[in-house]
């Protein structure tokens, strides 16, 4: 019987990295990428040739935050961090800190200096 234990809590530890990872990879692609959208919708007058130079931002960012992500949730695991529910703050926190700081960041450098009249 200890032997399911065991790997039922292997199995958890998988499933609930392979989450982590997803989550931290979904957000260094939608946190560059967002502003884009963002700013056309509020009609916010967009630099052009800055906004080709970040075009590639989430290429670099979205297996960045994965690692980032992951990192995190594998610690917590690793440190029988037993409470799912601090996990998922620490975690969560964690990736929202990251998606805002990739969000302003690349909103700030597709913004232009000009308003629009």
């Amino acid at each position: 019987m200890p032997v399911l234990s065991v790997l039922g809590s292997f199995a958890y530890g998988l499933a609930a990295e392979g989450v982590w990872v997803a989550v931290g990879a979904a957000v260094g692609f939608l946190g560059p990428f967002l502003p884009f959208h963002v700013a056309s919708a509020a009609d916010v007058r967009v630099d052009a040739q800055k906004a080709a130079g970040l075009s590639f931002l989430p290429l670099i960012t979205s297996p960045c935050c994965a690692l980032i992500s992951g990192s995190t949730a594998l610690a917590l695991q690793v440190y029988n961090q037993s409470e799912v529910l601090f996990r998922v703050y620490v975690c969560g926190g964690v990736n929202a800190a990251m998606f805002a700081a990739l969000f302003a960041w690349s909103f700030q450098g597709i913004r232009s200096k000009t308003r629009s009249e």
